[in-house]
């Protein structure tokens, strides 16, 4: 079960999550750009953490995302179904 802090995660719950999310971000995909669609989603993202984190926490979680980065692999653009052009 993944755990950030006090925080402890389901990961069939996770994974549901994340299907969920993935389909409903792929429609808006479909509709904005697919920088608009992932910049408001970190936005977000961000604020969330914001919220529900301590200060530290939030701190670690953000030096965790910049540690792991280079980990993230690209979904292939015709996967995505949609204009990936940077405007």
């Amino acid at each position: 079960m993944p755990q950030f802090g006090r925080i402890k995660m389901d990961k069939k719950e996770l994974d549901e999550l994340f299907n969920k999310s993935f389909e409903v971000n792929m429609r808006l995909a479909g509709e904005y750009s697919v920088i608009a669609v992932a910049s408001v989603l970190l936005g977000q993202a961000m604020r969330l953490y914001k919220t529900v984190l301590s200060e530290d926490e939030f701190n670690r979680m953000m030096e965790t995302i910049q540690d792991t980065s280079a980990d993230v692999k690209p979904y292939e653009a015709e996967s995505l179904d949609v204009d990936t052009t940077l405007h």
